[in-house]
């Protein structure tokens, strides 16, 4: 069968696209975030929602399986921020002095550093509380 020159290009583009299926990702298919990343912002999630008890169990298991994660100083801010929010001031420290101490060259580093004198204050922590409130004063 013969084709007509003006033809040649149309069936050569389409030979080219039938023969080389995975070179091209059609544009209905979104490419997946690092896992990490989806774990991260699910946790975040429930977080923004006021679902604090969920959003607690969402940064645990995040940090459980991705400890070495970029986003693990911002997932143990969280966490302590989350505590807060349920009121549970002891289970606070450890996260918030984690970030203080563990990453202190975050952005966030001295909102977690004045997040932790407020918890200390709560729990009646006043000598701890001083010096981490100094820092930032």
């Amino acid at each position: 069968m013969k084709f007509p020159i003006e033809l040649w290009p149309s069936i050569l583009c389409l030979l080219i696209i039938t023969l080389t299926p995975n070179l091209v990702t059609p544009a209905n298919e979104s490419v997946s975030p690092p896992m990490d990343r989806q774990a991260y912002f699910s946790a975040k999630q429930y977080y923004n929602e006021g679902a604090y008890d969920r959003a607690v169990s969402a940064i645990q298991e995040f940090l459980a399986n991705y400890p070495k994660s970029h986003m693990a100083p911002e997932a143990y801010y969280l966490l302590g921020q989350a505590y807060v929010q349920l009121k549970k001031y002891t289970e606070a420290v450890d996260p918030l002095k984690t970030v203080a101490e563990g990453f202190p060259s975050v952005a966030f580093a001295g909102e977690a550093r004045l997040l932790l004198g407020r918890v200390y204050l709560q729990l009646g922590m006043i000598e701890e509380a001083i010096p981490v409130l100094e820092q930032e004063a």
